[in-house]
């Protein structure tokens, strides 16, 4: 929410109006909102997810109860995509607050595809490294990336995020060196990164042709945003808050259930042939991916979408809003 603090200065106690996010906690949270509201000033809510059974085990519901506070005491809601207020409507039930629909947003000047573009000589598929929780997630990317190569000999992953002198992640990338090793693929076929910092993702992104993200019911993924922004299509599930940000222009959706109870994943063999889709049309999913992060989830889009928020909650800072 970088982009907001700049767009809009901002000070407390002396405000127009408070705007809280649902997945940023800190001690004393609802005190903060209460004490707003108790001078009158009106709360904004960026709401994210929630948890349930899939997510929070059997304690979703004690989990859930800072962020059904919180939102019953927003004057405006802004769900990050309408998968997080059917989320929100399922498990901390409905609400008649007032409420818009605005994804993540990025500099869309910053994140912009490479020039020129990776050669597709090379097809060159980008994903996160995860592991324990995660860890799940990142073998199903990487036996989906090795059906893609029995059918493209010539692609290759790459893994962001990986932490060497981390044991847990040691342990997880041995794992994942004998899944290609057993498949009968050269080792080098997967290329670990390790973490990189804001300055350095939009580089990331572009030496890719794809992203993967298989993470399921995901709400609004950042990185999503990031890799379209650069030109990057990507291939999800058909479920969660991504189909929503994608579209069909921007990548492609595996057919997949919709589960509250578990966390499910399809066959490798629907995500490659997904990929496969994807690179026989590369050039126009990567001009269709581009231009939908522009026009709908970009950093100046984002902002005055809240600009017109702002100015419904306290409508006597119309028009002098930067």
């Amino acid at each position: 929410m970088a982009g907001l603090a700049e767009a809009f200065p901002h000070s407390f106690p002396m405000c127009d109006l408070l705007y809280a996010v649902s997945s940023v906690g800190f001690p004393g949270r609802q005190k903060v909102v209460n004490c707003g509201r108790s001078r009158g000033i009106p709360v904004v809510l960026n709401q994210n997810g929630v948890y349930y059974p899939a997510t929070g085990g059997r304690g979703w519901r004690t989990l859930n109860r800072p962020l059904d506070a919180l939102r019953r005491s927003a004057d405006f809601i802004i769900y990050q995509t309408d998968f997080c207020k059917l989320a929100c409507d399922t498990f901390l039930g409905p609400v008649s607050t007032p409420f818009t629909v605005a994804c993540n947003a990025v500099d869309t000047d910053v994140y912009r595809p490479a020039d020129p573009p990776p050669s597709l000589e090379t097809p060159t598929v980008l994903a996160l490294w995860g592991v324990a929780g995660r860890n799940r997630r990142t073998r199903v990317t990487v036996e989906s990336f090795l059906e893609l190569r029995r059918r493209l000999p010539q692609a290759r992953l790459i893994l962001a995020g990986y932490h060497e002198p981390s044991p847990q992640h040691r342990e997880a990338r041995r794992a994942m060196d004998e899944l290609v090793a057993a498949a009968g693929q050269p080792s080098d076929c997967v290329h670990y990164l390790p973490r990189y910092t804001g300055q350095e993702a939009p580089g990331i992104f572009q030496r890719a042709h794809l992203l993967l993200h298989t993470q399921p019911n995901d709400n609004c993924p950042h990185l999503v945003v990031e890799a379209m922004a650069c030109g990057v299509p990507v291939v999800h599930q058909d479920n969660g808050g991504t189909p929503q940000m994608v579209t069909p222009l921007g990548g492609v959706a595996v057919p997949s259930a919709t589960s509250w109870e578990t966390i499910d994943y399809p066959a490798p063999e629907a995500f490659a042939t997904a990929m496969e889709q994807v690179f026989r049309d590369w050039q126009a999913f990567h001009r269709q991916a581009r231009a939908r992060a522009v026009e709908f989830m970009s950093l100046q889009a984002f902002l005055r979408e809240h600009r017109r928020v702002f100015e419904l909650v306290c409508p006597h800072l119309k028009g002098s809003t930067p």
